[in-house]
């Protein structure tokens, strides 16, 4: 069997597995240490031993999480021998270390390899200048993001298509995407309120996927190339209401309509959850007017009740170029 097969077949397995696939023949002895993916979830000394051994000279993906506590020094020898193998595809979980005193080394931020990398749970705070000029997609998740820390991300990474923030917060006040040239996908979910309403400025982004689970923290300032955008706003019923529901309801109605406002040149729309269909419902009961869409798909993905059918009558009819129509009614609604 060529080693090419044997490596395909044992890139199948979780990588604990694999090790233990070096007591079949003195030819398998070795074979998991040329495996172009590693990924490793145990612990130090787990990552320590398997490193050890490990010969591959290109490392395609390295996926490491750690199940227990570590110190900095110890996950910065790990990243530097991923960075040191030239890893085409990084995914690094920092939950078992004090995450907001960590720095990544330098070298982390200069690679010519990096295509893909998903980051959990880290403060993204460069100490150097970034250098990711092959990276294409980006996902931070539960990241500590900061205005001066992502302009100089952004600005390293040249080439990056996909932008994707997960639960994120931070002091970001201002997403300026205006000079990422080949972006063409944002996707955010769930954004932190710590440093209020974030602009997002992407100019020339084709597809967003915006859903929260709060009021909007999120304003579109340019989104003038977007071709597909799908919208899902909540509100968190744990949340209190200092200035008043009603003052709280006023603010978020403002807010969708002027995001809806931003989204009228779209051709595919998708909006998701309840609440954002009722704001627009009691939109229409105060007087004010739904913008035209030019969206010739538009697609509806909610729990159902009266008061949405309002909201969706008038969406129809605001769409005169209309060619597809999607409802996906998720569950009966407590809202009345």
């Amino acid at each position: 069997m060529p080693d090419e097969i044997l490596n395909h077949i044992l890139s199948f397995i979780p990588i604990d597995l694999a090790i233990r696939t070096s007591v079949l023949s003195r030819r398998w002895r070795h074979a998991w240490c040329e495996l172009p993916c590693l990924h490793l979830r145990t612990t130090a000394k787990g990552i320590d031993q398997t490193l050890l051994s490990y010969r591959r000279l290109k490392i395609m993906s390295f996926e490491l999480c750690v199940t227990h506590k570590v110190t900095e020094p110890q996950f910065n020898s790990w990243v530097e021998f991923a960075m040191s193998r030239n890893v085409g595809e990084l995914s690094l979980t920092g939950l078992f270390f004090d995450y907001e005193t960590y720095g990544f080394p330098d070298c982390f931020y200069l690679s010519s390899s990096l295509r893909q990398l998903n980051l959990v749970d880290f403060d993204m705070l460069p100490g150097c200048t970034v250098s990711w000029n092959f990276l294409r997609r980006l996902t931070l998740s539960s990241c500590s993001l900061y205005d001066e820390s992502i302009a100089n991300i952004l600005s390293g990474s040249p080439n990056l298509e996909t932008l994707q923030l997960f639960y994120c917060g931070g002091l970001l006040k201002r997403l300026d995407l205006s000079k990422s040239l080949s972006l063409r996908a944002l996707e955010i979910y769930g954004w932190s309120q710590r440093s209020g309403q974030m602009e997002i400025v992407a100019p020339h982004i084709h597809y967003l996927n915006l859903k929260n689970s709060d009021v909007a923290p999120c304003t579109l300032v340019d989104v003038s190339s977007l071709a597909d955008a799908i919208l899902c706003i909540g509100l968190n019923r744990y949340r209190p209401f200092k200035a008043g529901f009603q003052q709280y309801a006023d603010v978020l109605q403002t807010i969708v309509l002027k995001m809806l406002a931003k989204l009228q040149n779209v051709e595919r729309l998708t909006f998701c959850g309840g609440y954002l269909l009722q704001i627009l419902s009691l939109a229409m009961l105060c007087g004010v007017r739904l913008p035209k869409l030019k969206v010739q798909s538009l697609t509806v993905q909610t729990n159902f009740a009266r008061s949405f059918i309002p909201s969706i009558a008038r969406l129809l009819q605001n769409s005169p170029g209309l060619k597809k129509l999607e409802v996906h009614a998720t569950y009966v609604s407590y809202i009345k």
